[in-house]
């Protein structure tokens, strides 16, 4: 008898597992399975879900590159990186030409913000509303900080503060906020987002410039662009959660 989608689900778990228990030398049962299972649920749950929106984002990017609207298409890791993983999957031939999977963090951005700040004497009240992370970051590691995040870039191929260049950046959620710290820094580069969940912030300075696939809310219907704390009652609002 031929094997059922959820026999699928486990032997790629287990092999999954396997895997990385081999890596990191597991060897208790309970931890062993533990780890099994985990896997087999992000077989059967998640990677279904991230597959779809990746394949729905796939779409739109090609046409961002065939109209000329993005000159490369970044995957902002950590989160990002399962969208990138499938998309290099659906079509390896379109991500190699045209998508750079790189990890950017808020406090990475934040650190470059900081550095043009304290070291050229830049203000930016406009992204005032996308700055939670900015007590993390200590002034005196900011020194070369946009530096190393250019040099960082462009060693993947993404053109920013190129005059007239464009950039798309996808991600899994939530407001845009390594979008609009980018936008900052680089105001040479036209930026546009992906987004698996958006949640629209009220101090956008670049409003219509984000999508939503899975959920998109306009502002109004957020927490000032953040997530919420409490699960809502709404079903369509789950993933804003």
């Amino acid at each position: 008898m031929a094997p059922n989608s959820r026999d699928i689900v486990q032997q790629r778990g287990a092999a999954s597992a396997r895997r990385v228990a081999d890596k990191l030398s597991i060897t208790d049962v309970r931890e062993y399975q533990a780890l099994c299972d985990a896997y087999s649920v992000a077989y059967e749950f998640p990677a279904p879900l991230i597959v779809r929106i990746a394949d729905d984002m796939l779409a739109d990017l090609r046409a961002d590159v065939g109209a000329s609207r993005a000159d490369r298409i970044v995957a902002l890791g950590r989160d990002g990186h399962s969208l990138a993983l499938a998309m290099a999957g659906l079509d390896q031939s379109f991500f190699r030409r045209h998508i750079s999977n790189v990890v950017l963090s808020r406090a990475l951005v934040e650190n470059a913000v900081q550095d043009l700040e304290h070291h050229q004497g830049l203000d930016f009240p406009q992204i005032h509303g996308y700055r939670r992370v900015a007590p993390r970051v200590d002034p005196a590691d900011s020194v070369g900080g946009l530096r190393a995040l250019s040099d960082y870039l462009q060693a993947h191929q993404v053109p920013v503060g190129r005059p007239g260049s464009r950039v798309t950046v996808f991600d899994t959620s939530f407001k845009g906020t390594v979008q609009e710290l980018l936008a900052a820094v680089y105001p040479e580069t036209a930026f546009t987002g992906r987004y698996a969940f958006l949640g629209e912030s009220p101090h956008d300075p670049h409003p219509g410039s984000k999508v939503g696939y899975e959920l998109h809310l306009a502002a109004s219907e957020t927490r000032q662009g953040r997530p919420f704390y409490v699960l809502p009652a709404e079903n369509s609002k789950t993933f804003a959660h």
